[in-house]
């Protein structure tokens, strides 16, 4: 018995140093390293109550490519952009099961991209559901920046003080040259979805449906990730339910087929991947049009002084960040 407490003490000192470490670790705020990913992936739950009107959930494309605090500024729409890398809609439904406790979202907007990610274990945002666990690994290189109340305080779990609703800012700019045909086939066969997708996205229409949230699904442009194979598959998921529901329509917004003004060649912080700061300015501006156009129930946003307020702290954060220009070519 002795032995038994002395292994079990010893066993629960180190996991509590251990899980202290990844306290130390974790970021602080949403400038801290990791920080943007982090509070964009969970923070969405702190924002406060009933005070979004569209929720943005989607992967990596989606935190590249929409900025909320740019759709606040030209149309008065509150939103929050959830979700991380490889988000799963797995974890969306989740997302939007959380997002319920505290908010009425009028719309909900997902990247079709996550349609064709598959469901692995702790894929997506399901990752920093637990990251105190990993933060030793996730934000090792933390260390260099670690500071006094980095040992004394916790994350800061404060919606009112997020003042870039999940966006990251990016002023890479990536030389991409798209090829002619990439969305000429308009012909090509509808990609399957997978059953586990469609198990998912019946749930989800299911609850939007339930609580009276307009659904929708978007593209961010992503030449390596999307395909007219994709967006046909999409589009016959989209009308075999609005077939079924006429009283519900799930609307469809593919920003791959044409977007005005987008340069493929100086919109890009990677190969044709992700946006950069002028391409989400871009895909944001149309997003918000797209909203104001086809919801009536955002017409005429309540104001709210808050996001007033985080709208001059996002501006000086926009200012202040390196915008030297990082030029690559194939």
């Amino acid at each position: 018995m002795k032995k038994f407490i002395k292994i079990t003490s010893f066993v629960l000192i180190v996991a509590v140093i251990y899980l202290y470490m990844g306290m130390v670790f974790m970021p602080k705020t949403i400038t801290d390293a990791g920080g943007s990913k982090y509070y964009g992936a969970i923070s969405y739950k702190y924002e406060p109550k009933n005070s979004i009107d569209v929720m943005f959930y989607g992967n990596s494309d989606v935190y590249s490519g929409i900025s909320p605090m740019e759709i606040y500024r030209k149309t008065g729409i509150t939103s929050y952009r959830c979700g991380a890398a490889k988000q799963t809609l797995r974890a969306i439904y989740k997302q939007l099961k959380f997002t319920l406790r505290t908010q009425k979202p009028k719309v909900a907007v997902i990247d079709a991209d996550c349609f064709y990610q598959a469901n692995p274990p702790f894929g997506g945002t399901e990752m920093y559901d637990y990251a105190i666990v990993a933060a030793p690994f996730l934000y090792h290189s933390r260390w260099k920046e670690l500071k006094p109340r980095d040992f004394v305080t916790f994350p800061t779990m404060n919606g009112k003080d997020n003042f870039l609703k999940g966006y990251h800012y990016y002023d890479k700019v990536y030389d991409y040259k798209v090829k002619d045909d990439f969305m000429a086939d308009l012909s090509a066969m509808p990609k399957p979805l997978k059953k586990s997708v469609l198990k998912d996205f019946k749930k989800i229409h299911s609850l939007c449906r339930k609580n009276g949230i307009a659904l929708s699904l978007i593209t961010i442009p992503s030449p390596v990730s999307w395909d007219n194979a994709k967006s046909n598959g999409i589009k016959k998921l989209v009308s075999d339910y609005n077939k079924k529901f006429p009283d519900f329509e799930v609307g469809f917004y593919d920003m791959n087929l044409k977007l005005d003004g987008f340069d493929y060649s100086r919109c890009f912080r990677d190969r044709g991947n992700h946006c950069n700061y002028d391409g989400a300015m871009i895909v944001t501006s149309a997003v918000g049009q797209y909203l104001k156009d086809n919801y009536p129930s955002l017409h005429n946003p309540p104001e709210r002084k808050n996001w007033h307020r985080l709208l001059g702290k996002y501006d000086d954060f926009i200012k202040n960040r390196n915008v030297q220009t990082v030029y690559e070519h194939k």
